[in-house]
């Protein structure tokens, strides 16, 4: 983007959660969009609030030190990796600080914080699922590749570098694919591989545009691809099949095609150590899962005379649960479909009680959720997070009078190259309750 008359010139002293730099000027702050901290950059306002003013980089005056050539050749235009070509010993400095300034600024939480940050075992590579795009033309021309960010722009690839390689694979040979003469059809394809079945792929195509039989029709032409073990529409996963997904604690772990599951393979194994650690030095009786999936952080620490209850909205989901619990041979655990803070409430008017819970919701946190949670008065919670923000409004509420004191603090980086963190915060309920 070309410099004009009414930009200003700004040095990126700090990073945002959400990837933006921070500048101060005449005492606003401005977060400027795919400028790092070190830049110093000539910007255009997009958004003025009195505080406050987002905005876009019309050039660069000078580049931050922390910029290195990236590995991959898309992450200008595909915005999918905000930080490709970012040291990794940084990266991971920003998302600690990202914890740190959120618990503090957002949680109000004042005691020092010491906080790790665990790296990711692989920082390419690491994705086993990713969801691209695909457009086919009305000439039969296949393109494949994601959307720049903020339009519906595709940019195309002929491969991810956090995808791992299998992935990768099928999106350089896609373009290959006899498209038997399909047109004008437009689709979001899902892939993942399958750890337990390595160098193998489900795939689930969602229809974006176009016949959705003649869509269907490519699925069948990927099953001819030896390395696909099933491909099929999301319409139709009701009679997809159920797959071992990845074993641990000698533990099956299944899934199924279209079913969530972390996308960074290795450090979710950690993770589930890490929860497993906790398990054992507490040796709770019984163990809450909130938000529990498939039974990810669960299933691992189920055994026999220990009480495990997941609750999970989504029944596809809880399906999977209840066939690990099976698959397992597990006994004393239950895994129901419902809403979280429904029956967090429920719970509280049985006067049921557990002695640890684990929470682990999405983005948007549990705030609704929070005094139904302080009402069942767990003596230990451990709550898992994808975002600083509202986990510090969260925790900030639990440690607001003093109900729950926090122990450990600790994040998992799953998404290098991106502003991404996991966070695991442990608390302990005091004796004030």
């Amino acid at each position: 983007m070309a410099s004009h008359p009414n930009d200003i010139l700004l040095t990126i002293s700090s990073m945002a959660y959400g990837g933006n730099g921070v500048a101060r000027l005449d005492g606003k702050v401005y977060f400027v969009a795919d400028a790092i901290e070190g830049d110093v950059v000539k910007a255009r306002v997009t958004e003025d609030k009195e505080r406050y003013a987002n905005a876009e980089v019309s050039e660069f005056v000078s580049y931050s030190p922390f910029r290195e050539k990236p590995r991959c050749p898309f992450t200008t235009n595909c915005g999918g990796c905000q930080w490709m070509g970012v040291p990794y010993t940084q990266q991971l400095a920003w998302k600690q600080d990202f914890i740190v300034s959120s618990l503090k600024r957002i949680g109000k939480i004042p005691e020092h914080l010491s906080i790790d940050v665990n790296p990711s075992p692989d920082i390419y590579n690491y994705r086993n699922r990713v969801m691209i795009r695909v457009h086919i033309s009305d000439r039969s021309v296949l393109t494949c590749g994601y959307f720049k960010r903020g339009t519906r722009e595709l940019v195309p690839i002929n491969r991810c570098d956090i995808a791992n390689e299998t992935i990768n694979k099928l999106i350089g040979h896609i373009t290959t694919v006899n498209l038997n003469g399909l047109k004008n059809i437009k689709f979001r394809m899902e892939i993942q591989e399958l750890p337990s079945e390595s160098g193998k792929l489900v795939v689930t195509i969602t229809p974006a545009d176009g016949d959705k039989k003649a869509t269907k029709a490519f699925t069948e032409t990927l099953r001819t691809l030896d390395y696909i073990s099933w491909s099929g529409m999301s319409f139709d996963l009701k009679d997809a099949p159920t797959i071992p997904f990845d074993q641990q604690f000698s533990r099956t772990f299944l899934t199924l095609p279209g079913q969530f599951q972390q996308v960074n393979v290795a450090h979710n194994k950690n993770l589930r150590t890490f929860i497993s650690d906790i398990v054992a030095e507490y040796r709770p009786q019984s163990i809450l899962d909130v938000f529990c999936g498939s039974g990810n952080l669960s299933i691992g620490v189920a055994e026999k005379g220990r009480l495990i209850e997941g609750i999970e909205a989504n029944s596809v989901a809880i399906d999977c649960a209840k066939k690990n619990v099976a698959e397992n041979n597990i006994s004393d655990a239950t895994y129901i479909a419902g809403d979280a803070e429904k029956h967090l409430l429920k719970l509280w008017r049985a006067n049921a009680r557990f002695d640890l819970v684990i929470l682990d919701p999405p983005r948007q946190g549990f705030h609704a959720g929070m005094p139904s949670l302080m009402a069942l008065a767990p003596k230990k919670i451990v709550y898992v997070s994808c975002d600083p923000t509202t986990l510090a409004r969260d925790i900030g509420f639990l440690c607001r009078n003093q109900d729950y004191r926090i122990k450990s603090i600790t994040g998992f980086d799953f998404f290098p190259n991106t502003y991404h963190v996991e966070t695991v915060v442990v608390l302990e309920r005091t004796q004030k309750v």
